[in-house]
């Protein structure tokens, strides 16, 4: 929710807030500029504070506290939309848009650990980013800067979890419990009802948030969301509609089928610049957020979290859950690399680490569009309640399923047969966009040069997905990842 330039020689002028930023001699610090978000400044006998903020209750924030020879900054917990420092030349550039940073780097050097954990779907939470001299501040960390000190992480303490479920009283109703602290969380936003929508997928996360805004609301809300095609798109929409007739809301839904991965008029290719581990349906999803900035929408609700919110223990599972896929062409830099992918990986935070990471992947693009995303499920409060629940309650969402049935939803809203998949919205991406990347990453490709795959290993795959009937959906992360790095480049390049 901030961006930032510090020059670390020059900390001790005053600072004043002149044309949307904080200002002192050639060093600023500016907040994303948005209805639900607050700045201030306020100086001390030996250091300046200056904190960006969500307005609500315990809403997510970043602090900057200035001293005369360094410079710290410390994350809230959620990690709404985490801060990407990096220092070169004595000044310590950050930003919200990690692409933003790219032409203050020095040589772009790749980190081997975060790379082949993106290509090989073993994501950590950490301050790692694919660059050596880009650092992400995760949930309460403490980044400190000075100018001859370079910049250092300090992550947190271990949050404290709940470790095994609790036993319910017999009076107690967890329905109702979840039903009263996911509306009070909704209502705790303070946004004209004009602006605010609602991310629908006619799944039961952002069925139960569509819930609780419109009740907190009461006034007739947006919604957005992705329409997938074929039978299963037809009973999506059969649940979409039910959810917007039932709730009242303003939908305008997007066909994905339209804006696939890959596409040339989207931002991965095109080139634009942007960060390869964002969100896999960029385009689609981007297409619908652009429809919402121009409609005056402001503050987004997402579904997000639901899944972490009930998830079972492993303990409590009765099988483990699946290994990530072997990549047959990875190449033998990145097979080197598999032995360091726990290396700097953050401590157990508040939020889960599956959210935060999906938050560091989607919600700047969201930003970009002017929009503020929330993500009620995700909120610290329900992890901690979610942890609580007995197993019954957890296992295959019923608390969330249950919620829906007791609000009017019939069995095929609150307990969809089959669930959504975008399976067909990834094969119609990789089969018309993605192998055309492929086939011209076999003569020029970042990844191969540096050894993350193998050629020949890619040649054969790729002679394999030209006739297969079913590509293999691995190839999406090669791709991203290709194009992600090689837009990054070009930025550098133009930048200098």
């Amino acid at each position: 929710m901030l961006s930032l330039r510090l020059q670390l020689s020059d900390l001790s002028r005053p600072w004043i807030w002149h044309d949307g930023q904080w200002v002192s001699g050639q060093s600023w610090v500016r907040p994303f500029d948005h209805a639900v978000l607050s700045s201030s400044c306020r100086h001390g006998d030996t250091s300046i504070l200056i904190e960006g903020r969500e307005r609500r209750e315990d809403g997510d924030f970043v602090t900057v506290k200035i001293l005369r020879d360094r410079v710290s900054l410390t994350a809230g917990p959620h990690g709404t939309a985490p801060l990407y420092l990096t220092v070169r030349n004595g000044i310590l550039h950050g930003s919200w848009s990690l692409p933003d940073l790219v032409g203050h780097t020095g040589s772009g050097q790749l980190l081997d650990r975060a790379l082949t954990r993106m290509l090989t779907r073993r994501h950590r939470y950490s301050s790692d980013t694919l660059f050596t001299d880009i650092h992400r501040l995760t949930e309460r960390a403490t980044a400190t800067a000075g100018p001859f000190a370079g910049l250092t992480i300090q992550y947190p303490l271990d949050a404290p979890h709940v470790t095994t479920p609790r036993q319910l009283r017999r009076d107690v109703d967890p329905v109702r419990a979840f039903d009263i602290v996911l509306t009070t969380l909704a209502a705790r936003v303070s946004a004209p009802t004009d602006s605010t929508a609602i991310e629908l997928s006619g799944g039961a996360d952002s069925a139960n948030v569509a819930v609780a805004v419109a009740t907190a609301r009461r006034d007739q809300i947006r919604s957005y969301g992705l329409l997938l095609a074929g039978e299963m798109g037809r009973h999506q929409q059969h649940r979409r509609e039910a959810i917007v007739r039932h709730l009242d809301l303003l939908d305008t839904p997007t066909r994905a089928t339209r804006h696939p991965p890959f596409t040339p008029t989207g931002a991965r290719g095109s080139g634009h610049p942007h960060y390869p581990d964002g969100d896999v349906y960029h385009e689609a999803f981007d297409a619908a957020r652009a429809s919402l900035a121009a409609s005056g929408v402001r503050v987004v609700y997402t579904g997000f979290g639901g899944d972490e919110m009930v998830a079972l223990r492993l303990t409590e599972r009765v099988t483990p859950p699946p290994a990530p896929p072997l990549v047959p062409w990875l190449g033998d830099h990145a097979r080197g690399a598999l032995h360091h992918l726990e290396d700097n990986v953050a401590p157990a935070s508040r939020v889960p680490p599956p959210s935060l990471m999906g938050f560091a992947a989607r919600n700047p693009l969201f930003l970009e569009r002017g929009l503020w995303p929330i993500s009620p499920l995700a909120d610290p409060v329900l992890v901690r309640f979610g942890e609580s629940l007995p197993i019954p309650w957890r296992r295959e969402k019923r608390l969330l399923r249950d919620r829906l049935r007791r609000v009017g939803f019939a069995d095929d809203v609150a307990q969809p047969s089959p669930p959504e998949s975008f399976t067909q919205l990834m094969q119609c991406g990789l089969r018309k966009h993605g192998l055309p990347i492929v086939e011209r990453m076999l003569d020029d490709s970042i990844l191969i040069d540096a050894g993350f795959v193998d050629h020949a290993r890619l040649v054969a795959a790729y002679q394999h997905a030209r006739t297969a009937t079913e590509l293999p959906d691995l190839l999406y992360d090669t791709i991203a990842l290709e194009v992600g790095l090689a837009s990054l480049t070009a930025a550098r390049r133009n930048h200098r």
